[in-house]
């Protein structure tokens, strides 16, 4: 970011659409591992101004007294961010080693940053449908594929915008509303199980409430009420007796057991999440399950507690290449390690 470039760390996004960085002067900062940004030093830096509309579709944009475009982003773990709006150039690395410009791209400079981060990331790069967003900049498509996300090794990971997308796989309908990724979840099944659940608790209403939303920023996966309880008691019920159960080690009402996933459960059945159109995401015990201690395990979905909406957290997407289409309405999931997408 920045002329000359400076390195960016920033968490992906899919639940919100702007891309900012913490930047000096910051008068609250959260602990990150490189240098702050210094917009003072990038010499293609530029405030957007008060009369451009970027100012009003960025995150709570408004005019401060003296003139400056003011953003304030509050997410869901209650993070917030706010600062001032600007135009920056990105330099990207392509998939050939060769580098690619991008100018003038929106970008939020966080002066007053509060909240849980990992003392590693500087900012967030959202990637939600909104024109601010990068992903309408880069021609309204982009793939991401993950591995394991509890491997800092793990060398495959990658994040693919604009021509290079990769959308492979079986497609499900996208939709968005209030600037957020929906998906249709039609039910769950464990091994051959399919679970009594009415496919009507996920789907939105039409007063906007519900649904099921697509995050890559969110680790968990949530379940509204009548969804979580069948998963869950059918798990609970293959598992125990094999191993012993333990209470409330995330929070309260979540399924855990002492042991090691990884050596346990080698013989747990795969859980299908059955997306419209025939697409499935496929889930391993390392897509369900999250090792929180070395010897205590629990289930890597949570019953929501957001208006009835559900969540697909990136757990549940490890192992996946998921390409969002923007422009026919779209999302590809591919089952598939990500090394064998390198070419």
């Amino acid at each position: 970011m920045g002329t000359p470039p400076v390195p960016q760390l920033v968490l992906m996004d899919t639940g919100s659409n702007l891309l900012w960085v913490q930047c000096n002067p910051c008068s609250n900062c959260i602990k990150q591992s490189g240098p702050l940004f210094d917009p003072s030093k990038s010499t293609s830096f530029v405030k957007t101004s008060c009369m451009q509309p970027n100012c009003y579709a960025a995150p709570n944009g408004s005019c401060d007294p003296h003139g400056k475009c003011i953003y304030a982003e509050k997410y869901a773990d209650g993070m917030t961010t706010v600062g001032e709006l600007a135009m920056e150039q990105l330099l990207f690395e392509t998939s050939d080693e060769g580098t690619i410009i991008l100018p003038h791209v929106v970008i939020g400079c966080g002066h007053d940053n509060k909240g849980p981060m990992d003392g590693q990331v500087s900012g967030i790069l959202g990637l939600g449908p909104k024109t601010i967003g990068l992903p309408y900049r880069t021609g309204s498509a982009f793939s991401y594929c993950i591995g394991d996300i509890m491997d800092p090794h793990y060398a495959y990971n990658q994040l693919i915008l604009g021509s290079g997308t990769i959308m492979e796989g079986v497609s499900t309908p996208l939709s968005t509303y209030l600037d957020t990724y929906f998906l249709t979840l039609e039910g769950i099944s464990v091994g051959e199980k399919k679970l009594n659940i009415d496919p009507v608790l996920f789907m939105r209403t039409p007063q906007g409430t519900g649904g099921v939303v697509i995050d890559s920023g969110s680790s968990a996966t949530w379940l509204v009420t009548g969804g979580f309880i069948p998963l869950r008691n059918e798990i609970q019920a293959l598992v125990d007796g094999r191993s012993e159960q333990v209470f409330n080690l995330v929070q309260q009402g979540d399924l855990c057991f002492k042991g090691n996933f990884s050596r346990d459960l080698g013989w747990f059945p795969q859980v299908k999440f059955h997306f419209a159109g025939g697409a499935d995401l496929v889930l391993d015990i390392q897509n369900l399950f999250i090792q929180v201690s070395l010897d205590a395990y629990c289930m890597a979905v949570f019953e929501s507690d957001m208006n009835d909406v559900s969540l697909i957290g990136v757990i549940t997407q490890q192992n996946y290449n998921v390409a969002y289409d923007l422009v026919n309405y779209k999302v590809y999931f591919q089952k598939i390690d990500c090394r064998f997408l390198i070419d």
